[in-house]
């Protein structure tokens, strides 16, 4: 379970932060903020959280909240009551959710997105808990396509058209 805060570069370099660290083995330079380390790679700056579960992470203090751009997170747990895939939104937070074969075993995987982490912990405990619907059901039956449905209408109409016809043409 890991959680990754996104951060604007520009405002770190902005505020008087240089890169101190070049990390060839891992592809991304460092700039620290205190105790704090954060990764810099391709013009993006990022700080990796890990945590048994969402609700029990807290920003680090030395984190202006500020300079966080988004906040992602990923959760693999076992199917052990049913949830629906799809698409789950809380405010300003979204949350995907779907199911992965990981081993022999399938389970879902959350994937939330968003600004607030307190949002995004509430999200992460409704989905868990089956307090939330989707907004976008994966599950959902399919539409049929309009050119059916189309079909089926001109078929209908026709039916009616031609008994309306015969019974007038009875009546005569």
């Amino acid at each position: 379970m890991s959680i990754r805060l996104h951060l604007s570069l520009k405002q770190l370099l902005g505020a008087g932060h240089t890169i101190v660290e070049t990390s060839k083995q891992r592809g991304y330079n460092s700039i620290m903020l205190g105790r704090l380390r954060v990764s810099v790679s391709e013009e993006k700056a990022f700080v990796d959280l890990h945590s048994g579960e969402l609700t029990d992470i807290e920003l680090p203090s030395e984190l202006d909240r500020k300079l966080i751009e988004s906040i992602t997170s990923h959760y693999l747990f076992h199917i052990t009551a049913f949830r629906r895939t799809g698409e789950y939104r809380y405010h300003d937070t979204t949350a995907v959710l779907d199911k992965t074969n990981v081993g022999k075993e399938y389970m879902y995987s959350l994937k939330i997105t968003g600004m607030d982490l307190d949002e995004m912990q509430q999200l992460y405990r409704d989905v868990r808990e089956g307090r939330i619907w989707p907004a976008v059901d994966y599950e959902a039956e399919m539409v049929p396509p309009p050119a059916r449905h189309l079909r089926q209408l001109f078929a209908e109409a026709w039916a009616i058209i031609r008994r309306d016809a015969t019974l007038r043409l009875r009546r005569a």
